[in-house]
Parts: C-alpha cells; sequence; structure tokens
C-alpha cells in the first residue's frame, strides 16, 4: 500500500503550541474568534472556503488571512493565529520558518479523517462533494524528520490529514 507519493499535496494546519488547539474541532469550539492564515500563492484558500460550508460554525468562529510569502512568518502569532497551506512531503521554508521562530505543532483534521483509510458515515459528505481531496496517513518519523522543530501532540504512528489530487 502506498501511504505517499512524489507530487501529493498535503494539508497542513500548524498552530503555536501556546494555543489549546490539536484539531480543527478546536478551531470550531475556541472562545475567541481565530484567523486562519493561507498563503496567497497557496492552494488551501478553496478548502477554507469549502471547510465552511460543510462546518458553518468555522465560519463564524474564524476569518482567513491572506497572506503574501514575506509576511507569513512576520506575521505568524500577531496577525493571524494558525497556518494552513498544501504542500509536497518535503521541506518547506515556511513551515520550518514557522516552527523555529514559534514552538509549534501540527494540528490533525479529525473531522475529515479519523485516522483510517475508510470514508466514515460522517466523512462520506465532505469527499463525495469535493472528490479532489482524499484521505490520508503521513508518518510520524518522516514528518519529524522534515522538521525537526515541529511537534506533533498526537501520540500516533501516523498523523491523519488529507490530500489534494489532481482530477483529470
Amino acid at each position: 500500500m502506498r501511504l505517499t507519493g512524489i507530487s501529493d499535496k498535503y494539508l497542513f494546519i500548524i498552530s503555536p503550541n501556546d494555543y489549546p488547539l490539536r484539531d480543527l474541532a478546536d478551531v470550531i469550539k475556541s472562545r475567541p474568534a481565530l484567523k486562519i492564515g493561507i498563503r496567497k500563492a497557496g492552494q488551501a484558500q478553496m478548502l477554507y472556503e469549502q471547510l465552511k460550508e460543510v462546518f458553518p460554525m468555522l465560519g463564524r468562529k474564524t476569518t482567513a488571512v491572506l497572506l503574501e510569502d514575506d509576511q507569513i512568518i512576520s506575521g505568524y502569532t500577531y496577525s493571524y493565529h494558525i497556518y494552513m497551506d498544501f504542500l509536497p512531503l518535503e521541506r518547506d521554508i515556511f513551515i520550518t520558518g514557522l516552527s523555529e521562530k514559534t514552538p509549534s505543532h501540527l494540528m490533525t483534521v479529525r473531522s475529515l479523517n479519523a485516522g483510517n483509510f475508510f470514508i466514515t458515515d460522517g466523512e462520506r459528505p465532505f469527499y463525495t462533494k469535493y472528490p479532489q481531496y482524499q484521505k490520508a496517513l503521513l508518518e510520524k518519523n518522516v514528518i519529524l524528520h522534515i522538521y525537526p522543530y515541529l511537534a506533533i501532540i498526537e501520540r500516533v504512528l501516523y498523523v491523519p490529514t488529507i490530500k489534494r489530487i489532481i482530477l483529470k
């Protein structure tokens, strides 16, 4: 079974360790409104809009902040609270810079991936409506090798996330 591919892009959601956010559901439950930083040149803006359709509370609790490349590291924890982007499984200057600047951790998306490859009834509406996304599991050791300063709070061998595929 193939867990990762060379051209696959995976959802990375990064949050400072000071915030008690472990999963996307924690963002929805949070009391204060949060700002999610999304790179203008990245691919996460469309996902954010789609997530607001599926989870209406997300739209009431968060605001997307579109960032130029030079604002990503300088604005972390000041202009926005969480960074979200689709990235290949290789070192990225922004994730590296964020995790070196401020102790940070990788958040999960348990509402979209319960930690396995089988789509549950709760996950089915999202994957039916948006077939360009698939469930994915990333090896914890691989992530920590690529991003040594990035913490993974979950005690798992594989981190559940989603990947974006190109439909032909």
